[in-house]
């Protein structure tokens, strides 16, 4: 039974390894930037919470100032979902 779950989990390793991910041939990465999203509550009844989603905005900055993650600028959209389910 191990050997088997060992067998498996060596052909999970090999066929990982045999191809090889491209950041270019994932949704919202190009070769000059790295788009993510993310909604916060920057108004309604827990918007001091807020003020988390404008630390990550400010935290992107910098590393963008820095010359981003392997070349590529990260473009944070950031949007205020006033904690309102269907706004989200």
């Amino acid at each position: 039974m191990r050997s088997t779950i060992a067998a498996a989990g060596l052909l999970v390793v090999a066929s990982v390894l045999a191809v090889p991910a491209r950041a270019e041939d994932q949704p919202g990465i190009t070769a000059s930037e790295i788009r993510i999203g993310q909604t916060m509550p920057y108004s309604g009844p827990v918007s001091a919470f807020g003020i988390l989603g404008k630390g990550e905005v400010a935290y992107f900055k910098m590393v963008n100032d820095r010359g981003g993650i392997n070349g590529r600028k990260v473009n944070l959209i950031s949007l205020d979902d006033s904690y309102v389910p269907p706004k989200t």
